[in-house]
């Protein structure tokens, strides 16, 4: 009985030993498991375009012209623009644009109800501190009983003549129509517009 169980021992020992040794690379598979491979997808190729390394730069607004009617710093007759009298007439200077000067001149004639109005305008020559004008309408209005104009009659259109600037304050005026201006000489004499009855 003895060398039955020695031998059924043995054989337990053996059968052990030949379960528990496997080859190495049989152990460390077992160990570490399966081998599992990593793929990284790449990222899919875009047609947009790339960010630039500096900001765009937003494009500038276009700058306006002056219009016609709006007085430009740049206007060399913005120097003159102001009101010029001399006896009972008055005339007010303004600038257009970037080098138009426009003239309105009155003449006020109480005994007879009525208004005369030469209104003009012509490109100033900084040179010659002047403008030719050829656009020049005389208008009389017919004054109602509480002043105010309450008929029109258009004289002439496109007068010319010339208006002439001394620098020192004073304005000669040629009519070319009519001549009304001969000798005179138009002194600047500040004030308020509103106080000129100039269109």
């Amino acid at each position: 009985m003895k060398k039955y169980l020695a031998v059924l021992f043995a054989l337990c020992m053996l059968l052990t030993c030949a379960c528990g040794a496997a080859p190495a690379s049989e152990q460390a598979e077992s160990a570490s498991g399966p081998a599992i491979t990593v793929v990284q997808d790449e990222p899919e190729q875009t047609d947009a375009p790339e960010p630039s390394a500096e900001p765009e730069e937003p494009s500038p607004e276009p700058t306006a012209e002056p219009e016609e009617g709006e007085p430009a710093e740049d206007n060399p007759v913005i120097n003159f623009v102001g009101p010029y009298v001399i006896g009972g007439y008055n005339m007010f200077i303004e600038a257009l644009g970037s080098e138009t000067a426009r003239a309105s001149i009155t003449w006020s004639v109480p005994d007879a109800g009525m208004l005369c109005e030469w209104t003009m305008s012509g490109r100033f020559d900084p040179d010659s501190l002047s403008f030719n004008y050829s656009d020049c309408v005389k208008t009389n209005y017919t004054i109602d009983a509480d002043g105010f104009p309450s008929e029109s009659e258009t004289v002439y259109e496109n007068g010319t003549g010339n208006i002439a600037f001394t620098g020192e304050g004073a304005i000669y005026w040629t009519d070319e129509v009519e001549h009304i201006a001969d000798g005179m000489i138009f002194a600047f004499s500040g004030g308020r517009v509103e106080d000129w009855g100039v269109s």
